[in-house]
């Protein structure tokens, strides 16, 4: 009986350290004003990965079958002995429990010591699941089949080639993706956020920094407190706001939405409709069809009707400089132009015969312009108003 509970004891033993894997430490040294030490290690692989750290990770998968691992941990301190104690203090937990690989390295209780950490790890490319932490630091993830969840109390973040989704975290730096292969979620306190491509939906978040966007393959929605935002392509619905800087979308398959408290505005495709507010800067629309409404406080706004794509009731409006409109020559479409202080007729211009400028207004010494007319038996109605600029309607040929 004695002898079977000692070959049970043994084996768990020996599974436990299966499952701690192998580790090796290496010597202290001194690097500039820091001891360091290094130790390497190998778990046996699992689906998933949980990293919490107090310094940068980087994880890239690979075709091996295991976990490799290689730790890095920086400490100030006024001895090799006190630096000993803290390094000892600050030991990479690394185990597998069920189908998950936990590495967790603590911050030692030291104050003013500068501890930090670097930890490079290599994972199988199926793994299904990354879960990233880290206080103080950057965090990289390539290469990774399944999803991955990344949070940096500061540091930068970047990912590329992940199959599944993204959602990305920091209190301040950049965050830049590759390729995506699925939804993706940012959020940022402070720096840009740069994204290839996504398969899914990305919803983008920064207090303070630009947004720049390839290719999104589902809705996009961008926010950020001080910065330009720039998308390629996408596939379906856009949402843009910033409270400081341009918005440029090339192409949108759904409804687009641009605001900005101050810069211009570029559409250069949206066969869905789009709204453009801007509170300084000039409005350009092309390519555009159904619901169009176009506001800018001052500023320019020119937008080109799409050819073959019904409108649906629109309304373009500026308080200073001039609005240009083409209108393909087939479309059916009642235009309703206004210049309220237009004083002269030559303040709206057309290119269509059916569209008569005139003075409006009932009293003497009104100086509103207006054009109205109905092309092709009329339809859905375009509104223009320009308080004290020029409005022009030009024909655009098929």
């Amino acid at each position: 009986m004695t002898r079977g509970i000692s070959f049970r004891t043994g084996a768990l033993l020996t599974l436990f350290a299966a499952l701690a894997g192998a580790q090796t430490l290496g010597p202290i040294t001194r690097v500039g004003g820091f001891f360091q030490q290094e130790e390497r290690g190998e778990v046996p692989a699992g689906q998933r990965l949980r990293i919490s750290a107090a310094g940068e990770v980087d994880v890239e998968g690979s075709q091996q079958q295991t976990v490799n691992y290689v730790a890095v941990r920086k400490v100030k301190a006024s001895s090799e002995q006190e630096a000993q104690r803290l390094l000892d203090a600050a030991r990479l937990v690394a185990s597998r429990q069920g189908d998950s690989v936990t590495m967790r390295i603590d911050q030692p209780n030291c104050w003013n010591c500068g501890f930090h950490s670097e930890l490079k790890v290599t994972v199988p490319y199926a793994t299904r699941e990354a879960i990233i932490s880290t206080t103080a630091g950057a965090i990289h993830v390539a290469n990774i089949e399944g999803r991955i969840n990344v949070d940096s109390s500061a540091g930068a973040i970047r990912a590329e080639n992940i199959g599944g989704g993204v959602r990305a975290d920091t209190a301040g730096g950049p965050i830049t993706l590759g390729a995506i292969g699925g939804p993706v979620r940012c959020d940022t306190a402070g720096g840009p956020i740069k994204v290839g491509s996504v398969r899914g939906e990305a919803v983008l978040s920064t207090s303070g920094g630009g947004i720049e966007v390839g290719i999104v393959q589902g809705s996009l929605r961008a926010e950020t407190s001080g910065g330009s935002i720039r998308a390629q392509r996408v596939e379906g619905q856009v949402f843009a706001g910033t409270s400081g800087g341009g918005i440029t979308i090339g192409e949108a398959l759904g409804r687009v939405v641009a605001e900005t408290a101050g810069g211009s505005i570029e559409i250069a495709k949206a066969p869905q409709g789009v709204t453009a507010e801007t509170a300084g800067g000039p409005i350009r629309l092309t390519h555009v069809a159904g619901a169009i409404r176009a506001a800018a406080v001052s500023g320019n706004i020119e937008a080109v009707l799409l050819h073959g794509q019904p409108l649906s009731d629109s309304f373009l409006e500026t308080n200073a400089g001039t609005i240009v409109v083409f209108i393909p020559a087939s479309l059916q479409v009642a235009v309703e132009a206004t210049v309220d202080f237009g004083r002269s007729l030559n303040r709206i211009q057309s290119d269509f015969a059916d569209i008569q400028v005139v003075r409006g207004g009932d009293g003497f010494g009104s100086s509103e312009v207006r054009a109205v007319g109905a092309l092709n038996g009329g339809g859905p109605v375009l509104r223009i108003r320009n308080a004290s600029g020029r409005i022009q309607i030009r024909r655009l040929e098929e």
